[in-house]
């Protein structure tokens, strides 16, 4: 027979452990909804294409294969190379290369100091133009005005990825409310 000591903290542990997955299983659905949420990181892929003669620059999600299985000739984690959400829920990645206030102007490099963060709610700048060099090395003129967020994905910090999540999931939450 075991002593009321021993008794006790049996139950105690075993409360625990039961409180525990209470509080955790919900949280296996809201996974599907979560993750999408969660900023990850982003590679940059040399691969080689069987009907070019050049490598091709492709950029995937740190960890995952190139979708269609070439054979990769190199990977790298760019720490410069960002993500831009647009107002229309597009995400573009790709590395910014400067601003320009006129299309026919010229660019203005470096970038503005507002762009320089690892994470940058709204920036503002209205009457400019970010300019993203993608994976193709094709230049992407983006107006700011319909740029929601820039973001460094292999710089963020847990704290900076979570509270990007949260940022995602509010104007998600206040749609579904009011639908």
């Amino acid at each position: 027979m075991p002593s009321p000591v021993t008794y006790w903290l049996q139950q105690v542990v075993t409360a625990g452990l039961l409180l525990v997955t209470i509080l955790l299983l919900p949280l296996v659905p809201a996974r599907h909804v979560l993750l999408p949420l969660w900023p990850t990181s982003v590679e940059e892929v040399l691969v080689s294409v069987p009907q070019r003669p050049d490598a091709e620059r492709r950029f995937v999600i740190a960890g995952r294969s190139t979708p269609d299985r070439v054979a990769e000739i190199a990977r790298n984690r760019p720490l410069h190379l960002a993500v831009v959400e647009l107002s229309d829920g597009r995400k573009l990645t790709g590395f910014p290369v400067g601003t320009r206030v006129d299309p026919e102007a010229g660019l203005d490099v470096p970038l503005p100091p507002a762009l320089t963060g690892v994470w940058v709610e709204r920036p503002g700048l209205d009457a400019v133009e970010l300019i993203l060099l993608d994976a193709n090395q094709q230049i992407m003129p983006l107006p700011m005005s319909q740029i929601v967020r820039i973001y460094r994905p292999n710089q963020l910090s847990l704290f900076q990825r979570a509270a990007i999540a949260a940022r995602r999931l509010t104007p998600a939450w206040r749609l579904r409310r009011h639908q």
